[in-house]
């Protein structure tokens, strides 16, 4: 049964699909368990904090309820006891007028009585005009504490003669104000504007005949005190009256209060109660709710599951297990064919599996394309390396001419630089022997052909120095050209290398695409893919090498251009030195006269020879620079050659892998 089970893909399908259904099943009921009791508590939840927060609201709304409720009768209490200030100072202000009303009134009808009293008794008088007992009862009725003063006028308003207290406070008062008139004239007028006093005036008539008139000024100041004692009394009872009122409204709020809390506690304990009973009943609720979900949903998967896997077992063996069967069939005979891509998959339908068989019959096609491909490149790759092999050979010789160039022109130079010693050592002696030039010019004669002679040798050599170095030269750009066409040729391989990498990637990923089938194909396209990446490797080295060989070259072109210039200016000098001797000579006729002038152009040929020897010895050190350089290129080409032998190697290789295959019927 094992065995049957690991060699049968019916089975193997069966049971990761009734895997898979269990576990689908049970992450399902799982979440539909869990979204369940996650909605329920949520519900529950959100039902809780919506009761707790409605208490919350409720009991905020019932506090705000009993505060607004105290303000509401504080104000109320404020209000009342305000209003009933009010119109209780309004009552007792009416009052007090009525009072100061009769008040004044009574003291108005004493002036009165006064002064109907005081005309009967001093009419006589008035007719008369007796002053002094009109005097004497002006001081008389003056007398009273209430009277200020009793004054008689004359028919024209003039005071007459009589008596004013001058003690008396207000009649000082009145005087004070204007001391330099007339004084019962002051008094009268000054009383008169004064609303502390009464000033009541009765005309007097003698039968029918106006006599003149009696005031009587009466103060005010008992009625007055009388008035502010009424005032304080009255405003002791409306205070008292306020505080009563206050107090008494006070006590009714607080009871009214109390009784507005205690009821709003009672509803308070009972919301919480209720609360707390609905939370209860949505706890137990969510757990049968549960229960019998769990029930429902194992029932039902179960019998789900069975018939699914009923269903899918008997339309997996018609559609896909008999049509994968006949495919691998067909695989087994390309796979036992020792690599013959020629053959193909019969596809006999249109649906995912002929798909599989029409894919699998292409990819076969691209490896085939490919492993064509691999031969043509592993032909170009070994020609290529070929080329390179004769360039790199070329390249060795050309720099060992150019190293025995090099050579012969450093031994020039040494001659160069003996001759222009030995010409120094002749101009030291004729600069020596310069006092003695006019016995010796037979012997000065000859030391000058001998100087032609040394000068026309070094002329002769220099000029072979300068060919000798100009073929160095062309050998040397040569090699530059023969490293530009190595480069080239390294170039393409570089391309072929990356189309044999590019191959090998797309057979790689062909041959992953058929699964099984294709490792085969997967292991030699990681052999190509491992030649190409060593070909490229190689290929890198090459043209790192032919790099150097180029910075060489043109490093030794420079070089050799230096040498070039500094060899012509040598010749240039062993011509200034020619044109000198010469000059020496057709002067050694005149050298009886002209020993300084001779002594002169020694020393300015001695200047010239000293600078040539310095010349020459730079010639020497650049030549044996440019022999180091020579040797470099020639180790660099050897280097070229070995990896163009490694990179033939590796053609034979990709040509023997490639061998493998069977690509034509």
């Amino acid at each position: 049964m094992l065995d049957r089970f690991k060699r049968s893909l019916k089975f193997k399908l069966l049971s990761v699909l009734a895997l898979i259904l269990a576990l689908s099943f049970t992450i399902i009921s799982l979440s539909i368990f869990s979204v369940q009791t996650s909605i329920l508590s949520t519900m529950a939840r959100q039902v809780n904090d919506r009761l707790a927060q409605t208490a919350s609201q409720a009991g905020e709304k019932f506090l705000a309820l009993e505060t607004s409720t105290a303000d509401s009768l504080n104000s109320m209490t404020e209000n009342a006891v305000a209003n009933l200030s009010t119109k209780t100072a309004a009552a007792l202000s009416r009052e007090e007028d009525t009072i100061k009303s009769g008040l004044e009134g009574m003291v108005k009808a004493n002036a009165e009585v006064m002064s109907g009293l005081l005309k009967k008794i001093t009419l006589n008088f008035i007719v008369e005009k007796n002053y002094t007992e009109l005097r004497k009862y002006s001081r008389l009725a003056s007398g009273s504490d209430e009277v200020i003063y009793v004054m008689y006028l004359e028919a024209d308003g003039t005071p007459m003669p009589g008596y004013l207290d001058d003690v008396d406070d207000r009649i000082f008062e009145y005087m004070e104000k204007r001391p330099t008139e007339d004084e019962f004239q002051v008094v009268l007028e000054e009383s008169r504007k004064d609303s502390r006093v009464l000033v009541h005036e009765q005309k007097i008539e003698y039968f029918g005949e106006a006599q003149g008139s009696i005031v009587v000024c009466l103060a005010k100041d008992r009625v007055n005190n009388q008035l502010k004692a009424l005032t304080e009394r009255f405003i002791a009872v409306r205070t008292a009256n306020s505080e009563e009122i206050t107090n008494t409204l006070g006590t009714e709020s607080g009871k009214v209060l109390a009784a507005i809390q205690n009821g709003l506690k009672t509803v308070v304990a009972e919301n919480r109660s209720a609360i707390d009973d609905t939370a209860d009943l949505l706890k137990s609720s969510r757990s049968e709710a549960a229960r019998k979900t769990a029930r429902l949903i194992l029932f039902t998967g179960l019998a789900c599951c069975a018939g699914t896997l009923i269903l899918i077992g008997f339309f997996l063996s018609r559609m896909f297990i008999k049509p994968v069967t006949r495919i691998s069939e067909g695989l087994k005979d390309i796979a036992q064919g020792e690599g013959d891509l020629t053959k193909r998959l019969e596809v006999t339908s249109a649906d995912e599996v002929g798909e599989l068989g029409t894919w699998f019959n292409t990819f076969i096609t691209r490896i085939h394309d490919i492993i064509t491909d691999l031969a043509g490149s592993a032909a170009r790759l070994d020609r290529s390396s070929k080329i390179l092999t004769g360039l790199s050979g070329e390249m060795t010789e050309a720099a060992g001419n150019a190293n025995l160039k090099t050579v012969r022109v450093g031994e020039k130079a040494s001659a160069i630089a003996d001759s222009m010693n030995t010409v120094a050592g002749t101009m030291e002696d004729s600069a020596a022997n310069i006092t003695m030039v006019a016995a010796s010019a037979e012997e000065m004669t000859a030391t000058i052909q001998e100087i032609s002679g040394n000068t026309s040798r070094a002329r002769s050599v220099t000029d072979e120095a300068v060919a000798n170095v100009n073929s160095a030269s062309g050998q040397i750009q040569a090699l530059e050209t023969a490293a530009s066409e190595i480069e080239a040729v390294v170039e393409s391989i570089a391309d072929i290398s990356a189309q044999v990498n590019l191959l090998s990637l797309n057979a790689t990923i062909e041959a992953a695409r058929a699964g099984e089938a294709g490792k085969g194909f997967a292991v030699v396209a990681n052999e190509i893919k491992e030649l190409a990446a060593q070909t490229e490797t190689a290929t890198n080295d090459i043209k790192e090498k032919v790099s150097g060989i180029q910075a060489s070259a043109a490093g030794t072109i420079g070089q050799i251009k230096s040498i070039s210039d500094v060899v012509g200016d040598v010749d240039g000098i062993v011509s200034t030195i020619s044109a000198a001797v010469e000059e020496q000579s057709a002067t050694t006729r005149e050298i009886a006269a002209s020993v300084g002038q001779v002594s002169e152009a020694i020393g300015r040929v001695n200047d010239i020879i000293s600078q040539s020897s310095a010349d020459i010895a730079e010639i020497s050190d650049d030549i044996t620079q440019l022999g180091d350089t020579s040797e470099t290129i020639s180790a660099k080409s050897t280097g070229v050659q070995q990896s163009a032998g490694e990179l033939s190697e590796l053609a034979q290789q990709q040509t023997r892998v490639v061998g493998k295959f069977k690509i034509s019927s």
